[in-house]
């Protein structure tokens, strides 16, 4: 196992120039990404949306962990069984084109499936799977075999993983346990990096909890989005009585000095995803205005460089994909 410290790029000067430290804030090194329209998977009150500019979203399924492939042909979700049943967690496929959703792995009872992702190119759909003894499991699921585990936690402390993104090559898939942060290799390989998360984030390792996202970029293999705990605004903490939460970028490139925080202090994020170019991200969460609704979650779009965030719907989490402009939802 290889523990990275990332550390921070060495130059002649006393800082990265202007110049590089542009290109990596805006995307601007690699090639544009091809049009088409975004389609996000949201989920709200236990109901799976899908919305396509202008809009409206409309209902297609009820569950969870909804995860749309980066064309939004396809809907991954999971059944959650009532309380008071013994029926076992389930991943379902459901084609957006039209047809029946597919089964593609039944848990045993206890079970848990907590997130689900496509692989870049959509062949794969990793999740997380829990079981009864609180432990989780990286699972994979191919076209016509059944789902097979890529690694388990082995923390000694905490035997549970979250925040589940594939690489941009598809080469990795990313997990924390709230210490450090997992590649673990698609292929089967086992661990193949294991990065500190409190030297990654530049906090102190108490600062990071379990519903902190870190997700790769699907444009540039150096470059994460992630959330975490910050002060809140005196209207946020006399209402909430606990830290906000922001959404950051981090480049392994430049290091953890120049992570750069996307998101307003009157900003509240909740759960957040990259748009599948790279070059903005989604996420949901609140206004401070909004903190004392009784549903207070909107989904939210913002570029890469923290401008141009606006609302797009209601919804408490999001998927993104990205279809043909002639297509539709």
């Amino acid at each position: 196992m290889t523990v990275s410290t990332f550390p921070a790029l060495r130059s002649r000067g006393r800082h990265v120039s202007a110049a590089a430290l542009l290109l990596a804030v805006l995307g601007l090194s690699g090639l544009p990404a091809a049009a088409c329209e975004p389609v996000l998977a949201v989920e709200d009150g236990g109901r799976i949306l899908l919305w396509q500019a202008p809009g409206p979203a409309r209902e297609v399924v009820e569950g969870g962990c909804a995860a749309i492939d980066a064309a939004a042909e396809r809907l991954a979700y999971c059944t959650r069984p009532a309380a008071d049943t013994r029926q076992a967690v389930q991943l379902n496929v459901l084609p957006l084109a039209g047809g029946d959703a597919q089964r593609v792995h039944a848990g045993r009872e206890g079970d848990a499936i907590s997130e689900a992702a496509w692989s870049p190119d959509g062949s794969r759909l990793a999740f997380i799977l829990t079981d009864a003894r609180f432990r989780s499991h990286l699972m994979v699921v191919e076209p016509g075999s059944p789902a097979r585990r890529l690694a388990s936690a082995a923390n000694a402390e905490n035997h549970q993983w979250w925040s589940l993104g594939w690489l941009a090559d598809g080469s990795a898939i990313g997990v924390h346990d709230m210490e450090h942060y997992a590649l673990i290799a698609a292929d089967g390989g086992g661990v193949r990096e294991s990065i500190p998360l409190a030297r990654m984030l530049g906090v102190q390792a108490e600062a990071i909890s379990s519903t902190d996202r870190v997700l790769p970029s699907p444009r540039d293999p150096t470059v994460f989005a992630y959330t975490l705990g910050v002060p809140g605004t005196a209207r946020f903490r006399q209402a909430m009585h606990e830290p906000n939460t922001a959404l950051f970028v981090h480049d392994r490139f430049l290091g953890r000095g120049k992570n750069l925080r996307l998101s307003a202090e009157h900003v509240t994020v909740v759960d957040a995803a990259w748009a599948p170019g790279g070059l903005a991200l989604y996420f949901s969460g609140y206004l401070d205005r909004h903190v004392n609704e009784d549903d207070p979650f909107r989904v939210y779009r913002i570029e890469r460089s923290g401008q141009g965030m606006r609302e797009l719907l209601r919804g408490e989490r999001v998927s993104a994909g990205c279809r043909a402009a002639s297509a539709g939802p």
